[in-house]
């Protein structure tokens, strides 16, 4: 019985783990769940109704966490994905300036700017969508504990 709450709650941990780091690790979490998931149906539930409603609260826990994790890396990843296209769209115009050997520094300027603007915008974008996700792990971890 132990195990199973002790599988339970590293499955969640690395859910959390995983979700903070890059946007694209869904697949990775997915993955993760999956195999998890399909060993702890295996594990025949043991114990009081008390232990059974233990971790059921813990599963209930950690879907909850998968699900929003899930929404908010879909709601950033499109707007992150357009930076990072503007980003490159914007390093090529200025490497292609720079290659040209013309005296365009004021144009070559005004590109580094806008791509400043777009990489401070992306870590802004970054840094909101990784407190987000840091609110859901509180609460989980809070859920956890109450």
């Amino acid at each position: 019985m132990k195990k199973y709450a002790l599988v339970s709650l590293l499955t969640i941990i690395a859910q959390i783990v995983l979700a903070q780091g890059k946007i694209d690790n869904t697949a990775k979490i997915d993955s993760l769940q999956s195999g998890i998931i399909n060993k702890l149906d295996s594990v025949p539930i043991l114990g009081d109704s008390s232990t059974r409603a233990a971790l059921h609260k813990a599963d209930s826990i950690r879907t909850g966490f998968q699900s929003k994790a899930d929404s908010l890396q879909l709601a950033y990843r499109k707007p992150i994905n357009k930076m990072d296209s503007v980003s490159k769209g914007l390093q090529h115009k200025i490497d292609s300036l720079q290659k040209l050997h013309l005296p365009t520094d004021e144009l070559t300027a005004k590109y580094k700017a806008k791509l400043d603007s777009v990489t401070q915008a992306k870590t802004q974008r970054l840094t909101e969508l990784n407190q987000k996700v840091e609110g859901l792990k509180l609460k989980a971890t809070a859920g956890l504990k109450g």
